[in-house]
């Protein structure tokens, strides 16, 4: 439901691996799982040098299941299938915007623990936003960020269905 497929075994062991190792290289600092996981999965993007998550995965930000924040990793186990893959797809849209849009920011963000709070107060006011109107105007900030155009019916990019990554 987000990924890419990854036919060679080996490559998708490097995924995971390289998604594994951000979360224990972050660990210390304690992210909201939404960050936390798109940290992880934009890693990976930029090891591996193109999307791993699935272009149309960002034509879920246009029906979002909860508008806000998907909390901490206890959550989890409450939410529905379609829930989770919402929060952990607008993870990784958010960041891979802030990594276009805001990359100083998510460099401090980074250096050390932060609250949650604290961390979505510094993104809202970067986009020039109360953090109270953050959680609701994040999605569509993305969206139109990345175009409509970059919301496909069907994978584009290398004859193989990958997409290459945006830059800048």
């Amino acid at each position: 439901m987000i990924f890419t497929k990854e036919p060679d075994l080996s490559k998708k062991m490097e995924h995971v691996t390289c998604h594994e190792l951000t979360h224990a290289f972050s660990a210390h600092l304690k992210l909201p799982l939404w960050l936390n996981e798109g940290i992880a999965m934009v890693t990976v993007d930029r090891y591996f040098g193109r999307a791993t998550v699935k272009s149309e995965t960002l034509r879920r930000l246009n029906h979002p299941q909860h508008r806000g924040s998907a909390g901490k990793y206890r959550n989890l186990p409450a939410m529905s299938k379609e829930v989770a893959v919402y929060h952990y797809v607008r993870g990784y849209w958010i960041t891979r915007f802030l990594m276009d849009t805001h990359a100083g920011l998510l460099k401090e963000l980074l250096q050390k623990k932060h609250r949650h709070r604290l961390i979505e107060k510094k993104i809202a006011s970067a986009l020039g936003v109360s953090n109270r109107a953050f959680w609701e105007v994040v999605d569509e900030r993305v969206i139109a960020h990345f175009g409509e155009n970059s919301i496909p019916g069907e994978p584009q990019g290398e004859a193989d269905g990958r997409q290459p990554l945006r830059s800048g």
